[in-house]
């Protein structure tokens, strides 16, 4: 009775084991379609994203092409305001000139005209008689008379010629004035659309800013996103290998109890594989034990087939410290429920190394860290399972080492 009674713990035991397995990896399936979908979400709003900075990008190309347009335009009416100016100071300075030419002219006239009224009634003073007997003094006022009003009749012909340049200078100086009202009326639509064009033109800057700053924001997410789905593949592959264990477990304590038990399936799983190619590095332990090779595994009393796409190395001392084997950057370094502390690292040409089991990690490590060849990532208190991948093929870990 006791012995059935132990064969049943066992059994019981065994069954637990394997269905607290089983509920991880449901779990973990669970997390990753769930991480799918979030990526799926994020990468449609990254594509409004950059469909909305696309269409933003042509408006403010567009507003900056305006603006060089008015600024052209601005200048070229304020040149054209410049010329303006210069032709009306030199019309005003020949506007001047002609005031006074005219009341030069003005002047000269009044002055011809008085001394011919002076003359007129000198020689309407005296009678008919009195006359021809100052004959010569009326011929000298006769002859004077001729050059004042030759004189005059010059004067007069300059006046009206003054007069016409005058009324032309003065039309040409209001023209002139017009046209550059006109101008600078011009100029300042032109200031006030340059200053419109750039508050619109700062805008636009700050919605794209805006833009690329939630595209940024969306990025980080989906890389998150990205690491904790690859995070929970590796996880799940663990705890597959893991499953696949606990199936083996169960059958030889089974059998170790005199039990006829028949093969529960086919445990094997194809794993891609690749070589590597890299020059040889150091090991993550110093002294150590091979447990558990790479490759195809067959149990010689049950003909169970295992892939083992890592390496199982035992320290040996306790507390042994755990280097990195290549130059790379942390993507994950975090405890899980099944593998203990966990630390990925990425490489130069794709490819991964896996450090599962830890039993410390150590204070420096923080995801995104760049860190050398032989930089201390932790702790291992008994066996570390070392894995490699490079594009998601598996890579024999012992081919790196020297």
């Amino acid at each position: 009775m006791k012995f059935i009674v132990s064969i049943l713990g066992i059994l019981l035991s065994s069954v637990y084991l394997y269905a607290s397995v089983q509920q991880k990896i449901s779990h973990t399936k669970s997390q990753i379609s769930s991480k799918k979908y979030q990526e799926k979400k994020i990468s449609k709003k990254l594509g409004a994203l950059a469909k909305d900075i696309t269409i933003e990008n042509r408006k403010l190309l567009k507003l900056r092409e305006d603006i060089r347009e008015t600024i052209k335009k601005l200048e070229k009416q304020k040149h054209k305001t410049k010329n303006k100016n210069k032709e009306l100071k030199k019309v005003e300075k020949l506007y001047k000139a002609l005031e006074q030419r005219e009341r030069y002219v003005n002047k000269k006239i009044t002055n011809i005209l008085s001394k011919e009224i002076a003359l007129t009634m000198i020689n309407d003073s005296g009678d008919e008689q009195e006359n021809l007997r100052s004959f010569d003094y009326d011929s000298d006022d006769i002859i004077m008379k001729e050059i004042l009003s030759t004189y005059q009749n010059i004067l007069k012909e300059k006046f009206a010629s003054t007069k016409t340049r005058y009324l032309k200078l003065q039309k040409n100086r209001k023209i002139i004035k017009s046209q550059l009202r006109k101008l600078q009326y011009s100029i300042n639509k032109l200031k006030q659309e340059k200053t419109k064009l750039s508050k619109l033109s700062n805008l636009q800057n700050a919605t794209i800013k805006n833009l690329n700053k939630k595209q940024k924001a969306y990025l980080r997410k989906l890389a998150r996103i990205r690491k904790e789905k690859q995070t929970l593949k590796t996880m799940l592959n663990r705890l597959n290998i893991t499953k696949k264990q606990k199936e083996q477990t169960k059958i030889r304590q089974s059998a170790s109890n005199g039990l006829n038990v028949r093969q529960i399936g086919s445990s094997y799983q194809k794993t891609a594989v690749t070589s590597y190619k890299g020059m040889k590095t150091i090991a993550p332990l110093k002294s150590y034990k091979i447990t558990q090779k790479f490759g195809n595994f067959v149990d010689p009393i049950y003909k169970i087939k295992i892939f083992n796409d890592s390496v199982i190395l035992k320290a040996n001392t306790s507390g042994a410290k755990v280097r990195n084997v290549l130059d790379g950057k942390i993507v994950y370094a975090n405890k899980t429920p099944m593998l203990g502390y966990v630390v990925i690292i990425e490489h130069k040409n794709k490819i991964h190394t896996i450090y599962a089991h830890l039993s410390k990690i150590a204070p420096t490590i923080k995801e995104n860290k760049h860190i050398p060849q032989g930089y201390v990532i932790g702790k291992v208190a008994d066996e570390l399972t070392f894995e490699v991948t490079q594009n998601e093929k598996h890579i024999n870990p012992l081919q790196m080492l020297r």
